[in-house]
Order: structure tokens, then sequence, then C-alpha cells
């Protein structure tokens, strides 16, 4: 049986293409397997989102303060809209944010602006509400 080819190169597969060929099995067969676990343990379960402020910074002549956002439910927020209220005076002022959505384990990231004369710890966020899918 003649193994070569009128060129005088063995026919078959090199090392090169073994290579590739274990390594793209052992990736797809990785990301089956994650892909399985995870929706063995998808349980269904409420949106629960958690509000992180960050460190506000006058910039342009305002005080511009980030909002993360993250969801460790098990559901996608969707609509989500985020107050950000002065707690110093009864007549506070207050900025809103709003996100389309938030993913399950996702986290959004989103600024509130308000004048820079203003204390950033009178400053309290707090969801106001969202929408289930």
């Amino acid at each position: 049986m003649n193994t070569k080819k009128d060129s005088g190169r063995p026919v078959g597969k090199n090392l090169l293409e073994w290579t590739v060929f274990a390594l793209s099995t052992v990736l797809v067969a990785a990301i089956v397997a994650t892909l399985g676990l995870d929706a063995l343990r998808w349980q269904e379960g409420p949106a629960r989102l958690e509000i992180v402020k960050g460190d506000a910074k006058v910039e342009d002549g305002q005080l511009r303060m980030p909002i993360h956002v993250t969801n460790r439910g098990e559901t996608v927020a969707i609509n989500v809209n985020i107050e950000v209220a002065d707690t110093s005076s009864a007549a506070g002022k207050t900025a809103t944010v709003s996100f389309d959505f938030i993913p399950r384990g996702a986290t959004r990231e989103g600024r509130v602006i308000f004048p820079p004369g203003q204390d950033p710890a009178t400053l309290e966020a707090r969801i106001s509400g969202y929408e289930l899918p």
C-alpha cells in the first residue's frame, strides 16, 4: 500500500493538525460542560439588585458620582431605575439613572450629577423600580 503522494510527502495529518484538533476538542468540551453545569444549577428566582456608590468627583463644574448595580439574582431585571437623593434636608435634590437591562450575575455602571457644593456623604441611592422579563 502506498502512503505517499506524488510529491513524496506522507498522506495524513501532521503534528500541528493533530495538536489544533486536540486543543479545539478540549475547548469545546469545556464550554459544553460549563454551560451544562450552569443549566443544572439554575434556579428560578427574583432579581437581587445591589447598589454600590463610587467615589464622587467634581468635573466640569459638576459633582459626578458613579453608581454600580449588580444583579445577584436568577432573573434578568429590565428597565432598572435608580434614584439618588440628598438626605441632608427635607427638600433635598434627587437624580436618577436608568439601565435597559441587567442580566443575572452582571454589573452595570452609571453616573448621577449634582451641583458642585453637594456633600457626597449625604447622598443615598436606592432602586425605585424594575420590570420582570
